[in-house]
């Protein structure tokens, strides 16, 4: 049994690892592409994004887009 990564521990993903069926509906529903979602994270890593960890997963908002990433890369949700 692996620990919950903690706010201090966890970090950025480097990339993007995959997306879970509610981010891809999402996605299509706002018309968001991957490079969309890639910027969002490119944002956060040069501080550009606001960036908040809650439940194991980061919360990224960057011109009006909003992805929940886990710290392995997997995206959650994604929207406008």
């Amino acid at each position: 049994m692996t620990a919950e990564p903690t706010e201090s521990s966890a970090e950025l993903p480097a990339s993007i690892s995959g997306y879970s069926d509610e981010a891809k509906s999402d996605m299509a529903e706002d018309n968001l592409s991957e490079a969309d979602i890639q910027g969002v994270l490119d944002a956060a890593h040069d501080g550009r994004a606001e960036v908040e960890f809650d439940d194991g997963h980061f919360e990224l908002e960057f011109e009006d887009i909003d992805v929940d990433i886990t710290p392995d890369g997997m995206v959650l949700e994604a929207d406008r």
